[in-house]
């Protein structure tokens, strides 16, 4: 059977399992799983709970979304060279080098708390035996460039907004591999460490971290890929140093930091593998666009109303050439010199969908700190023209333990 009509059976495998709840496992301890257009878990217990709990959870679908992850990075990176048998026989002879590969120059270079999660997530999901290959998926946007990355962020407060209002949007742009617009949910953490802030993650079935989401206390995040960045900030894979995956850095922000000051002190102890830009915000009203790499951090504030970023640092100690993006420049055209202070969730999504990727703009999300709402949009590509799911800030008073 074709590799095509497996991905097909996979992806109606997946809707059926969070949209009807179809082959959902029985009660499981320390979750909560409401199905539907915006499918949401809700995870209780400490952090290594938490990933049991997940990982019970997916059990019946994370093993064939992990294996049909690696199929997809296994062609786009060698496999699309090769054809018939000779691809099935490298595909065959890949899976346990890559494991390898992976275990030896990823594994111990990642936080010993995060490995602890992974391996406790990756045991209770049937797929303990291929912790490498779970390593590299996780450490895949810092990995492998020939991935199609895009994800844009704006802030926009007074005076463009109202006084006192901040409207944060963000698309997350990136190559689904016919997989992840499908298996898209959102995350719930309900902590009972003391030391650790409740969070919400709009994330993917069969992977443990984030790149969009935000926290009880007012914090929200959003991540962009960097591609014009300098030659000795370039992403070293085979290294001996140690390295904060970005799906786990921004994991550890949203679960520790109350504001955006507190970020940016976590930001400076913690080391990327490739640059990337976050843009954070605050119920205080601050937003920052962060410009981050191996080396150094840098941020830019709202100014004139705004900050915003896309795929290239803008900062010159931080940038190794010019950034042309003509998303960034037409969200700066338009909101450059409009100060109207009438700028609405409404206006932000009619930018949001202005500079969206097609088919790689697979979740949009709109955070209003100032008002507690979040608006969220999943599913068929591109997100950004909806539909669009309106939420209080505080979705963990939506179950009851």
């Amino acid at each position: 059977m074709s590799g095509q009509p497996i991905q097909h059976q996979l992806r109606a495998r997946i809707s059926d399992f969070l949209n009807h709840g179809r082959g959902v496992p029985g009660p499981i301890g320390g979750v909560q799983f409401l199905h539907g257009s915006l499918p949401t878990v809700h995870l209780r217990g400490t952090r290594l709970e938490r990933a049991r709990a997940a990982g019970c959870f997916g059990r019946p679908l994370v093993p064939a979304i992990q294996g049909a992850l690696f199929d997809c990075c296994f062609d786009l990176v060698a496999g699309c060279r090769l054809g018939g048998r000779m691809r099935l026989m490298a595909r065959a002879a890949a899976a346990p080098l890559c494991g390898i590969a992976a275990w030896v120059g990823l594994w111990h270079r990642m936080p010993r708390d995060m490995r602890a999660e992974l391996r406790a997530y990756a045991n209770a999901a049937g797929a303990g035996k291929s912790l490498g290959a779970l390593a590299m998926i996780m450490a895949e946007m810092d990995m492998i460039r020939e991935l199609h990355f895009g994800c844009s962020a704006t802030a926009v407060g007074p005076p463009i907004a109202g006084p006192g209002e901040l409207i944060i949007g963000r698309n997350l742009d990136f190559d689904s591999f016919g997989l992840a617009d499908v298996a898209h949910l959102l995350q719930v953490n309900h902590p009972v460490e003391e030391d650790e802030i409740p969070s919400a993650w709009l994330t993917w079935l069969g992977f443990w971290g984030v790149f969009t989401g935000w926290n009880r206390s007012g914090l929200s995040l959003g991540c962009m890929v960097v591609y014009n960045h300098r030659h000795e900030d370039r992403p070293r894979p085979i290294s001996l140093a140690r390295f904060s995956p970005m799906p786990w850095a921004y994991a550890r922000i949203l679960r520790h930091c109350h504001n955006v000051d507190q970020a940016l002190s976590l930001i400076r102890t913690m080391r990327p593998l490739a640059p990337n830009n976050i843009l954070l915000g605050d119920r205080e009203g601050r937003a920052v666009l962060v410009e981050w790499s191996r080396n150094r951090m840098e941020y830019r504030q709202l100014r004139d109303g705004f900050v915003l970023g896309t795929n290239g640092f803008r900062e010159e100690g931080m940038k190794g050439q010019e950034d042309p993006c003509w998303r960034y420049n037409h969200v700066d055209d338009l909101l450059r010199n409009n100060a109207t202070g009438r700028f609405s969730t409404r206006d932000m999504e009619r930018l949001l969908h202005a500079t969206n990727q097609d088919e790689l703009t697979i979740h949009s999300a709109i955070f209003e700190p100032n008002r507690e709402r979040v608006h969220l949009a999943i599913g068929r590509p591109p997100s950004s023209g909806g539909p669009w799911h309106e939420l209080p800030w505080d979705v963990w008073g939506q179950v009851r333990w």
